[in-house]
């Protein structure tokens, strides 16, 4: 995952040290920066949010406590230090207490430690199955960490990383990875398309997850829509279309098309 620095900023301040007397670079001592540090796995784009469907996790789940990832720019300190983290209420539609549970106790970075996490308690509510809610959490200042960093996309645009979005619901959300190639693959995404593959090839969202963003693997992907499309294919042949829960016909992406 990389983070790229508005470069001007860093040559100025490279043209500034340079200029400057050792024991002025001794006492040198900016504050520490917190922010949120998510990409995604195959392309390196910084994201700001995250899905959370209880539909993907094992039955029966009614909570789970995600882990956010943080970074951080100063020294790693011989102390723990906490960090201060809030919930925007103006942006928030979930409900306290309902749908999350904050940890205050675990903002910390530990001792010694360059790794970062957020911990956060989110619950399936029954109110879930038929809507999705979002948490917007944000850093805040405080005694040890400064949330002025500059962060650039991918892309070379400005992304904030001093917020961060997590959805949720217990409906079947689109994954961040079924987008761009994958969609000329897989088409767009539904409860039915997910259930039509595994139905026809055996492989269900998290093996179809696990080949694009830990293998980088496609040509298994190509494959399960060819065989996804033939069956499509076949059923219109006789006059059964296979239609998804909003009542469009099912097809794969273009590319197999």
């Amino acid at each position: 995952m990389k983070i790229i620095y508005y470069l001007g900023i860093l040559a100025t301040g490279l043209i500034a040290l340079s200029s400057c007397k050792k024991s002025e670079l001794d006492s040198f001592d900016s504050p520490s920066q917190i922010y949120f540090y998510d990409t995604e796995a195959f392309t390196g784009k910084i994201r700001d949010s995250l899905m959370v469907s209880f539909a993907r996790l094992p039955i029966g789940t009614k909570d789970t406590v995600l882990n956010l990832p943080l970074g951080y720019i100063g020294k790693v300190s011989a102390q723990d230090r906490s960090y201060r983290v809030v919930v925007d209420k103006a942006l928030t539609t979930a409900e306290e207490g309902k749908h999350y549970v904050l940890l205050p106790e675990a903002y910390k970075v530990s001792a010694g430690s360059s790794n970062v996490k957020l911990p956060i308690k989110v619950i399936s509510n029954p109110d879930l199955d038929k809507k999705t809610v979002q948490i917007v959490l944000k850093l805040e200042k405080n005694e040890n960490f400064d949330i002025g960093f500059h962060a650039l996309n991918t892309d070379l645009s400005p992304v904030e990383v001093s917020s961060y979005r997590v959805l949720l619901s217990n409906m079947l959300l689109k994954p961040d990875w079924w987008s761009t190639y994958v969609e000329s693959l897989l088409g767009d995404f539904s409860r039915k398309k997910v259930e039509l593959i595994y139905e026809v090839t055996g492989k269900d969202l998290d093996y179809l997850e696990e080949t694009i963003t830990k293998k980088y693997e496609y040509d298994p992907v190509k494959v399960i829509a060819r065989e996804t499309q033939i069956h499509i294919n076949y059923k219109r042949s006789i006059g059964e279309e296979i239609k998804d829960e909003n009542g469009m016909p099912v097809n794969m992406g273009s590319y197999v098309n």
